[in-house]
């Protein structure tokens, strides 16, 4: 043979070899990183990604390895590893490991790991972005396994998601497609955060500390294909007049009721979940016999108004009743909330919370800049790390209270702060009950400047420069049922004072909350035949 001919056979066998020979007989494995469409090889992803032979609608094929590079993917390009198991793209606990930047993006077939911890870092990101496929990768051990950021119509199917603090996160996105993806051990495993038109089929959340949430003002596209710890999702929108307990929405696991009217929901439990009970944009409804645990939101009402929650039990929540922006008028009452971060937290204005039993939270009751006009009274608040704290509100009323041994009764945000609210009623009604108030009464009558006891302290109760209980109560705050004028006995001036509301529910103007006794929202015989069966008590 030639000395020709054997150099072109030898130089056959090397490029079809999938090694390298060196001229010591040494093996030297193949570049790991494929162009389909040039048949050129790179060491990484990245050199791959931004040569200039690779451009828009070419597949990078890549072998199976461990792969320590953060990865930028700006063009259109399909990348696809050889398994998702033994594929794997590392970004060494720092920063967003891909970055997707690129329309008609296909990303599938990797385990993309340790972004770092910051509130922008995550496993993958798409940002500004449309008609993207993800699928079938694993997502793990980054702030979130997936963000989809300002962008629109991409598809995110057959996932896994796990370790994450978010596992799946669309935001700020519209019309994305949420299929067949798994996660689990997130801090919040599938959280829809304002991205309208979007939907989801056949996901599966589990072991999550929070397995779902959604916080959208817009629409969303959930059916009971999607299950939470293999409990069913239920999502109501557009109802009128529905009721929904246990028996007609069975094995419930996530309930959320949007843009809807007149809806009951009652004798539900649930646990570990973004909200227990979402409502949004939904007015005139009920909660009633709930209870919910260990969730983020209890029951959270976004854009929600002239809505009664009473009766439930909420314990080992974040916060257990959230009121959002624009959610007002909403009545709160008799409620159980226990060992919450937070326990009532209001946004907004106008809101009844009366009569409920509030203890061992960190708040047990919150307030934001935008609450104000609301009505706290009646409240049992006790050994709580604060008993109610004002962020920046002010003009609240706030009576009738028993504030027995929290660490803290009051707080006020900002020194020197300006913010004024209203601590009692009109003598001889009186203000709230504070166990740390050490004053005597041994004087009564309005200025408190006459001889003998009325059951009210003779001094204020200092809260500080600007706010004050001027009529602070000797004595524990006990109601007397159905005693609608606050005089201690059930008569017929408290029958008509519920005559001038009979008739009306939450929403309209002559409703009055106290006359409403039984808390369902409107005034009518049930509230009638238990003032009559209280009639002549006295106390």
């Amino acid at each position: 043979m030639l000395k020709s001919e054997v150099f072109v056979a030898v130089l056959l066998c090397t490029l079809c070899s999938p090694l390298l020979v060196t001229s010591f007989g040494e093996a030297i494995p193949s570049l790991p990183v494929h162009n389909d469409d040039t048949g050129l090889n790179y060491a990484t992803l990245q050199e791959a990604l931004d040569a200039n032979e690779s451009t828009d609608g070419h597949t990078i094929r890549v072998d199976a390895g461990i792969y320590y590079e953060h990865v930028l993917v700006n063009k259109s390009i399909s990348l696809v590893g050889e398994d998702s198991e033994t594929t794997i793209i590392d970004g060494g606990g720092v920063g967003t490991v891909v970055k997707v930047t690129a329309d008609n993006v296909t990303l599938s077939r990797f385990t993309i790991r340790n972004g770092g911890g910051e509130l922008s870092d995550n496993a993958v990101l798409l940002h500004s972005v449309r008609d993207c496929k993800i699928s079938g990768n694993k997502f793990a051990d980054s702030r979130t396994g997936i963000w989809i950021v300002d962008s629109y119509g991409c598809n995110i199917t057959e996932n896994y998601a796990e370790n994450n603090f978010r596992g799946i996160n669309p935001h700020n996105s519209g019309s994305i497609k949420l299929f067949d993806n798994i996660a689990r051990n997130n801090t919040h495993g599938i959280f829809v955060e304002n991205a309208p038109d979007c939907v989801l089929r056949n996901n599966t959340m589990t072991a999550n500390k929070y397995n779902f949430r959604v916080e959208s003002g817009s629409l969303i596209d959930v059916d009971t294909s999607n299950t939470v710890d293999g409990k069913l999702v239920y999502y109501f929108a557009n109802q009128q007049d529905l009721t929904i307990t246990q028996q007609t929405c069975p094995n419930a696991g996530y309930l959320a009721v949007i843009n809807s009217t007149g809806v009951t929901i009652r004798n539900f439990s649930v646990e570990n979940e973004g909200q227990g009970i979402l409502l949004q944009s939904t007015n005139r409804s009920s909660i009633q016999n709930v209870t919910i645990a260990s969730s983020y939101f209890g029951i959270y009402l976004g854009n929600s108004q002239y809505n009664s929650i009473i009766e439930n039990r909420l314990k080992h929540n974040e916060i257990a009743i959230r009121t959002e922006s624009n959610s007002h008028f909403n009545s709160i009452a008799r409620n159980e909330i226990t060992n919450n971060f937070r326990g009532v937290f209001l946004g907004s204005y106008a809101n009844n919370v009366t009569e409920n039993k509030i203890d061992h939270n960190q708040y047990g009751i919150y307030l934001t800049s935008i609450a104000s006009r609301n009505n706290i009274i009646g409240n049992n608040v006790t050994q709580n790390e604060h008993a109610i704290y004002f962020f920046a509100s002010s003009e609240n009323l706030v009576f009738h209270n028993n504030f027995l041994n929290n660490q803290g009764q009051v707080g006020i945000w900002g020194e020197g702060a300006t913010y004024h609210n209203l601590w009692n009623g009109t003598y001889p009604i009186g203000g709230n009950y504070w166990s740390d108030y050490n004053g005597n009464d041994t004087h009564t009558g309005e200025l408190q400047n006459l001889f003998g006891s009325d059951g009210i302290g003779d001094t204020p109760y200092v809260i500080d420069r600007l706010n004050s209980d001027n009529f602070p109560l000797m004595h524990i705050y006990s109601p007397l049922f159905c005693d609608l004028n606050d005089d201690r006995k059930v008569d017929m001036k408290d029958v008509a004072l519920a005559a001038t509301s009979f008739g009306s529910s939450i929403d309209q103007t002559k409703w009055n909350q106290t006359v409403d006794v039984n808390g369902d929202g409107r005034v009518d015989i049930k509230d009638l035949v238990q003032i009559a069966k209280n009639f002549g008590n006295s106390s």
